[in-house]
């Protein structure tokens, strides 16, 4: 072979080998959530989409462990093939989620929660509801483009607001309401920032970690946990339920 072709071959396998190691990367950072769109949603091998057909404003969560909630212009979901899966229906204007395995104690507390990765991506709903479920909201874009706003319950959930920036950049969300019932738990993560966050916890607690927030407005009982940034206490307006 001519020197000038083993040189050709060589710059051929040299880039064959870049975009190879380019994609593995890529592929990576989708499946531990590190890069998320709003419009055309996750598209792994390793997940089935569904379009959401019917019309509904309100999502109620029940005995799921991994969801991933993302803003977006309209709505649709991703559930991971491994595991038990979820059940979802619509029925009267809500979408319901739950564990295809739940089952209850006589207390009602379900006995096991289904750990299968659900990424659901929604525009503004009346309400978001969890019930012994762990959640992730994670907006990825910066102001100019998407400030949602959310009404959340939880009730023995915990959930997590994140920054979705692949850059690590602040996101933003407008307002947060979010009411936090029997030993849950709000975490508002680094790098986001609320222009309101109006917030009711009975044997709950919150936790921010450098947060930057605009308003703060929360009430709590004697029972409850608050763990707040100095920088943010002259800022909020904390009162009691009792």
């Amino acid at each position: 072979m001519r020197k000038s072709n083993k040189i050709l071959l060589g710059l051929l396998l040299t880039t064959i080998l870049v975009f190879t190691s380019l994609f593995a990367v890529v592929r990576v950072k989708f499946a531990n959530g590190n890069i998320i769109t709003s419009k055309e949603g996750l598209n792994n091998t390793w997940s089935n989409a569904h379009q959401i057909k019917e019309p509904f404003k309100s999502v109620r969560i029940e005995g799921m462990g991994n969801v991933l909630i993302i803003p977006a212009d309209s709505a649709s979901m991703e559930i991971w093939k491994d595991g038990p899966g979820a059940q979802w229906t619509v029925k009267d204007g809500v979408l319901n989620i739950i564990n295809p395995e739940l089952t209850k104690k006589e207390n009602g507390q379900p006995v096991t929660r289904s750990w299968t990765h659900v990424v659901l991506f929604l525009p503004k709903m009346d309400s978001i509801a969890a019930i012994y479920s762990e959640v992730a909201l994670r907006n990825g874009t910066d102001s100019g483009k998407l400030s949602p706003s959310f009404n959340l319950y939880l009730n023995y959930s915990e959930l997590a607001v994140e920054n979705g920036s692949p850059e690590d950049q602040p996101v933003f969300y407008d307002k947060l309401k979010v009411n936090v019932w029997n030993n849950s738990a709000l975490r508002i993560r680094r790098g986001v920032h609320v222009n309101e966050l109006d917030a009711y916890f009975i044997g709950s607690r919150l936790e921010e970690d450098n947060v930057e927030f605009g308003k703060l407005s929360i009430q709590v009982d004697s029972s409850s946990d608050i763990s707040i940034k100095g920088k943010n206490l002259r800022k909020a307006t904390i009162t009691s339920t009792e």
